[in-house]
């Protein structure tokens, strides 16, 4: 359709990848790291999913692109989209990333969470604990 049409080329302009299913279904969106300095449109991805007609993004990979400091006013977003799968590897949470998640993400769509080597401590690690419980 057109409207998703334009989703994607919103999501490609940004410097998204899109991986497609048999069926040329979007279910994911995946960082390029030619694209890595682009980390600073995660506020336009988040806009871009929040869309009704973004429901086709499932699966977000957002590794190794550092947004710590980002990473409060995504996840306070994340709620609102149709992500079922995160993958935040390689990002340096720390404590203060992971008590920012667990805030969010009993109130989101997500079902898998990848978090290897984000540095999560114990107060971190606590809190999403308790989250998802």
């Amino acid at each position: 359709s057109e409207v998703i049409t334009s989703i994607k080329e919103q999501l490609e302009a940004i410097g998204f990848n899109l991986s497609f299913d048999n069926y040329y279904k979007i279910y994911s969106v995946t960082i390029d790291f030619s694209y890595f300095v682009k980390r600073y449109y995660i506020p336009e991805l988040i806009k871009i999913l929040e869309s009704p007609y973004a429901n086709f993004v499932t699966k977000l990979d957002l590794k190794n692109l550092h947004i710590r400091d980002s990473i409060k006013n995504f996840v306070k977003q994340l709620k609102d989209t149709h992500v079922t799968t995160l993958n935040l590897t390689d990002n340096n949470l720390e404590n203060e990333g992971a008590i920012a998640l667990a805030e969010t993400i009993k109130y989101s769509n997500v079902t898998v969470l990848n978090l290897r080597n984000t540095k999560i401590g114990k107060e971190g690690a606590e809190a999403l604990a308790n989250a998802l419980k």
